[in-house]
């Protein structure tokens, strides 16, 4: 009986090394992996150069630095009390 149990547990080990072996990726698979990473990094890095040139752009920052200021003139025009003609007493 244990001689049985014996090979039966080498037949299974030996069932489970080919599985594993047979499924164990390549070293080009790894390498491929390594480079499509890779990849993806330069363009995610060209992608962030590029919006944080447009972002920190100084003609649009003093454009809407311009913009907000003018706004915020118009605003405080609104709230002025408009003069009557009357001299304040």
């Amino acid at each position: 009986m244990n001689k049985l149990l014996i090979v039966l547990l080498a037949v299974c080990l030996v069932s489970v090394h080919a599985f594993a072996k047979r499924d164990a990726p390549t070293q080009s698979d790894l390498e491929a992996k390594v480079a499509d990473v890779k990849n993806k990094l330069e363009d995610f890095g060209k992608t962030l150069s590029e919006q944080a040139a447009k972002v920190f752009d100084p003609e649009v920052i003093k454009k809407g630095f311009n913009d907000m200021v003018d706004t915020a003139k118009q605003t405080i025009e609104k709230f002025k009390p408009a003069s009557q003609g009357k001299p304040a007493a």
